[in-house]
């Protein structure tokens, strides 16, 4: 998988074409196919709302990319990630549900929660292998842990 480069780094920027110069690099494409176009997408949302002409609101986004308000929405909190849950994202270590849940935390509840997204089991020959736990008991997890 390919890590987003100069240019194109979904904290960033949007990366112009010709065709259309504001969406075409804005992630109004198909999203779900892997973490990094949805992560280029995220930044390339946020990069549209910080515009000042045009100016564009989430509902206008989310129009023009056949999207939801809430996706866009949810998708630009992406961008809050800290670089290491940002990271285990690009890499598919982690889901986009797991991204979502940690990017309403701290920088440094992030990358608390980032380890609770696993559960190490030992097989055979004592090797340790990571699994990643459902969304469900992250959240579960994060609720326990950060609603005291």
């Amino acid at each position: 998988m390919q890590i987003a480069g100069k240019g194109n780094d979904f904290r960033t920027g949007v990366k112009h074409h010709t065709a259309d110069p504001v969406f075409a690099g804005s992630g109004c494409q198909p999203l779900e196919t892997t973490n990094i176009v949805s992560a280029q997408g995220c930044g390339g949302f946020a990069a549209l709302l910080r515009l000042e002409e045009p100016g564009y609101s989430i509902e206008q986004i989310a129009a023009k990319c056949a999207k939801s308000p809430s996706y866009v929405l949810a998708r630009i909190r992406l961008t809050e990630l800290s670089p290491a849950v940002t990271e285990a994202f690009l890499k598919d270590e982690i889901g986009t549900g797991h991204a979502l849940l940690l990017a309403k935390l701290q920088p440094a509840q992030q990358e608390e929660a980032l380890t609770a997204c696993y559960q190490e089991q030992f097989g055979n020959g004592n090797k340790s292998k990571r699994i990643l736990l459902p969304v469900r008991q992250l959240q579960q997890w994060i609720e326990g842990r950060h609603s005291r």
